[in-house]
């Protein structure tokens, strides 16, 4: 059964007028279950997160390292003086050093570091790629068979890949490339469509509230946020160990895996209405719909046109999502506009553990601290949100928080060129201005998303923002570890992937204020255009009374 309540819709003013504390309890007793299984799903794969990363770096090889021309050995070795000068060697400093090498195998940090980031930038391109299908289905199943199956498939495929990940502990490099990349796909596969489901099951729940539908996005973000923040108050020690083989701590998140995925196929309800069944005569035919059913000939179609016909419909439904996009010109230059945002976030930001950790000579698990920070900052940009969309409308918000992004990353990017301000650069702008306001603005794109279209549309509509994103991250996303990331250079170079970042949000501040100014412009010209039309009508109303 559906677990939508019906009750009063309320509008932005009266959702002004509740408290805090009112607004929260609305919130909560609409979705408990939807935001337990999110506050779950953050916390698993952000804590699984770090040691992942850290994990793929200490499985990297090199050759013994020697000294340079000048007596110098790489980050992560120190000289260790042999029979005679021209036979000394790097020896590798102690794990618990902060410019250890973040790997026995490879005794140079810089190497480590740029190595791994360029093997994971490809893990991620490749099951970026794969996931295309599993989101342009899921949109589809999304809306027909629900929401909840999407959901519940997330949770079995961390089993799986958990697994993977025990496997590979003991496995040489090349198999565990070879592993690495399954696995990955299947995260990615698998997150594709999650995301979407739990976007249209707060349409669902929150019906066509969009005062109520705008803070249940809010809370979700908070929740998120909050269960980030938790799991690296969780992961924090597992880095401070500073592992060799993580073995034992993918083995116990297999297990816990496997109980995540059966308490929540008790936990969650789906929301998704029920669709009166279609009688017809030929019920029994696979995939037929009620007009063909009502053909004769039907009966008699061979099975191979019958399933082109499934396929066929299959892809239109599927592509409902582009089709409402492209009759919507605020929609559709809004969707390319949000993922130009993500590719410039995700590329930028999914390489700052490594930046810290070469640039700014940070330990692990120290470097891990600003993704903790990241997302307290992006809990209080949430939180900032819901006001901030009542008092300027979400599009205005929205670029308010783009623009203090592009200003929070630019300084951040300008730090290799003041060394003494380098630290607090990236603490108090590259993460305190960017998270929140990156906080700030992703309520906003999925209230202006959702507001868009009707409740039949929601699951398709998000999944197409997930193919968009997709295929422009899978053109460019590479860009950011084999370009603009490279450990060995010094200077302004350092800071070029924030450099950039930080010029694409600026050019969607521009995009975005131009969109709502167009919208508003043709608001108000049909509001005008209304208002002459009425006035027309009481003016020859009046004259026809004079006449008679």
């Amino acid at each position: 059964m559906p677990d939508a309540p019906s009750r009063k819709k309320s509008t932005p003013s009266q959702m002004a007028k509740l408290t805090k504390r009112e607004r929260a309890r609305q919130v909560f007793s609409v979705m408990p279950r939807l935001l337990l299984f999110m506050a779950w799903v953050s916390w698993f794969n952000y804590f699984s997160g770090d040691p992942y990363m850290a994990f793929t770096e200490t499985m990297v090889d090199c050759p013994e390292k020697a000294p340079n021309n000048f007596g110098e050995c790489p980050t992560g070795s120190v000289l260790a003086p042999g029979a005679g000068s021209a036979n000394s060697t790097c020896v590798p400093v102690s794990r618990h050093d902060p410019d250890w090498s973040l790997s026995d195998r490879c005794a140079d940090k810089p190497y480590v570091v740029k190595r791994a980031a360029d093997l994971n930038g490809m893990n991620q391109w490749v099951g970026a790629g794969l996931s295309l299908l599993s989101v342009f289905l899921g949109g589809a199943v999304i809306d027909a068979y629900g929401r909840k199956p999407v959901m519940i498939m997330s949770l079995a495929v961390n089993i799986i890949v958990k697994a993977l990940l025990m496997l590979s502990c003991s496995l040489p490099w090349g198999a565990f490339v070879t592993i690495l990349f399954v696995q990955n796909a299947l995260v990615i596969m698998s997150l594709g469509p999650l995301f979407p489901a739990m976007n249209a099951m707060v349409s669902d729940l929150a019906g066509d509230d969009e005062a109520l539908r705008g803070e249940c996005y809010a809370w979700m973000e908070i929740v998120n946020h909050i269960a980030d923040v938790l799991a690296f108050l969780a992961g924090y020690p597992v880095l401070a160990l500073h592992l060799g083989d993580y073995t034992v701590f993918w083995g116990i998140l297999t297990l816990t895996a496997m109980v995540a995925c059966v308490v929540f196929c008790f936990i969650l309800r789906e929301t998704k209405k029920a669709t009166p069944a279609v009688s017809n005569d030929l019920e029994n035919d696979d995939c037929v719909s009620s007009s063909e059913s009502a053909d004769v000939d039907n009966a008699t179609t061979p099975g191979g046109v019958r399933c082109a016909r499934c396929f066929r419909d299959a892809v239109m439904e599927c592509l409902a999502g582009f089709r409402a996009a492209w009759q919507d010109p605020f929609l559709s230059q809004f969707l390319v506009l949000w993922a130009l945002t993500s590719l410039a976030m995700q590329g930028t930001w999914g390489l700052a553990q490594q930046y810290a950790q070469t640039f700014l000579h940070m330990s692990q698990e120290k470097a891990s601290m600003c993704r903790a920070l990241w997302h307290v900052m992006l809990t209080i940009g949430s939180a900032l949100s819901t006001p901030l969309i009542r008092r300027m409308g979400a599009a205005s918000t929205m670029g308010c928080g783009l623009l203090a992004l592009s200003a929070g990353w630019c300084l951040n990017g300008l730090g290799p060129v003041m060394p003494h301000m380098e630290m607090f650069l990236f603490w108090g702008c590259g993460l305190g201005i960017g998270g929140t306001a990156f906080g700030i603005i992703t309520p906003c794109f999925n209230t202006i998303l959702s507001g868009r279209v009707t409740s039949d549309l929601q699951g398709k509509i998000f999944a197409a923002s997930t193919i968009i994103n997709t295929c422009t991250g899978l053109a460019l996303s590479l860009f950011w570890p084999f370009y603009l990331f490279n450990p060995f250079v010094k200077g302004i170079r350092s800071g070029m992937m924030w450099l950039v970042s930080a010029a694409i949000f600026f050019a969607m501040t521009l995009w975005i204020f131009a969109l709502a100014s167009s919208e508003r412009a043709v608001s108000e010209g049909l509001e005008a255009s209304s208002q002459s039309s009425e006035d027309d009508n009481s003016e020859s109303e009046l004259s026809d009374t004079k006449h008679g």
